[in-house]
């Protein structure tokens, strides 16, 4: 019986010894991890508001362009009709001097429409 409980305490004294050496084990590894995953928490936090930044850059001036381009389309619509006309009036006109003779008629004899 002496020789059991010598031996029951030495392993119970060890198991107790071997428990603390895993509990400090444990709490160095845990310590040791959760300073890991902090670091990766905020590089992986700077990362994300680059890239929120990056975005809302990109969103604005995408915003900007499409402001431009309604502006522009806007516009090209207000004088589209008044410079087709002025055109088509621009050939007609250039038609008539040309095909007509309409240069030698008022430049070369000098002729008006009242003198006819």
């Amino acid at each position: 019986m002496d020789s059991l409980n010598v031996m029951l305490t030495s392993i119970g004294g060890s198991g107790i010894v071997a428990g603390i050496a895993v509990f400090w084990l444990k709490n160095i590894v845990k310590h040791k991890f959760s300073k890991e995953l902090e670091g990766f928490k905020s590089e992986l936090s700077r990362e994300n508001n680059t890239a929120l930044e990056t975005l809302k850059a990109d969103l604005q001036k995408n915003a900007k362009k499409e402001d431009r381009t309604i502006e522009y389309d806007q516009i090209m619509d207000k004088y589209r009709g008044p410079l087709l006309h002025a055109a088509y009036d621009l050939q007609s006109r250039l038609f008539n001097i040309l095909e007509q003779g309409l240069i030698e008629v008022y430049l070369v004899h000098g002729k008006t429409s009242e003198q006819e």
